[in-house]
């Protein structure tokens, strides 16, 4: 893949809800217990695809992510959005749980080693010249990076989708109000879609959309109530605890240093 410039795996408009003084975010170095300051631009990004995806997620972001998910926030709810707006805010959710670097790294070199093995065999077996190969590869490029796009693409995704078993979710919120906020706020991180599972199936899922609003979604009525009638203060603590712990995370983010300082 060619690579031109820093990717944002997580996107900035998600990440600048938890700017403090619209510039900047706070970051914890677990290392040495210090907090630093950077601007959204300058983290969740490194070199992972090329221009042409890149240009693709920059167009689904506009025309389905960023519109979705202000829907959200604007109605704290998601009972009022659409069947298209709702696939928009699964394959939202999809996109940030998977477009991690070694999980791209890993599908287009398993993609591409599966399509190095049959162009061999057909050159093996005399179905094509070495040379028809050649020109075939040219293809190649563009044929994984639709297969890739497809698994986030909303409007590829119709039918044996990833995203289809969303629908068997029931969807809920939980909202920081004022007087709640001594119990602190959400933090997110570069693995904020929490998937918690039972019965070898995810039954969970979790994603703080700012500092004072979390959506999640519940497959069973059981799991719904649990959640939804938890106390606002055990779902900050407990959903904070699983994002700062996260092993897979680089980096946790939050509007307020206070919260940070009390997991160094």
């Amino acid at each position: 893949m060619t690579k031109t410039k820093n990717n944002h795996y997580i996107p900035q408009f998600y990440i600048s809800k938890w700017k403090f003084n619209d510039k900047q975010v706070y970051c914890p170095q677990k290392e040495n217990s210090k907090i630093f300051k950077p601007s959204p631009r300058n983290i969740f990004a490194d070199r992972i695809w090329d221009d042409e995806v890149e240009n693709t997620f920059t167009q689904i972001e506009n025309k389905s992510w960023f519109p979705t998910i202000n829907r959200i926030l604007k109605d704290k709810t998601t009972d009022k959005l659409s069947e298209r707006e709702l696939r928009n805010f699964f394959s939202f959710a999809v996109a940030l749980k998977g477009r991690k670097k070694h999980i791209v790294a890993k599908l287009y070199e398993t993609a591409e080693s599966n399509t190095a093995k049959l162009d061999n065999e057909w050159i093996k077996d005399g179905k094509a010249t070495k040379e028809e190969i050649e020109k075939l590869q040219k293809y190649n490029k563009k044929i994984l990076n639709h297969s890739f796009l497809s698994l986030f693409n909303p409007d590829l995704s119709k039918k044996g989708s990833i995203l289809n078993p969303f629908k068997r979710f029931s969807f809920g919120r939980k909202i920081i109000q004022e007087k709640d906020m001594q119990y602190g706020q959400f933090l997110t991180s570069d693995c904020p879609l929490l998937m918690l599972n039972e019965k070898d199936e995810v039954s969970l899922i979790m994603i703080a959309l700012t500092p004072n609003l979390l959506v999640f979604g519940a497959k069973g009525i059981e799991i719904f109530k649990t959640v939804y009638n938890t106390p606002i203060n055990i779902t900050i603590k407990k959903f904070n605890q699983k994002i700062y712990n996260d092993t897979q995370s680089e980096y946790i983010i939050s509007n307020k240093r206070y919260i940070l300082e009390q997991f160094l």
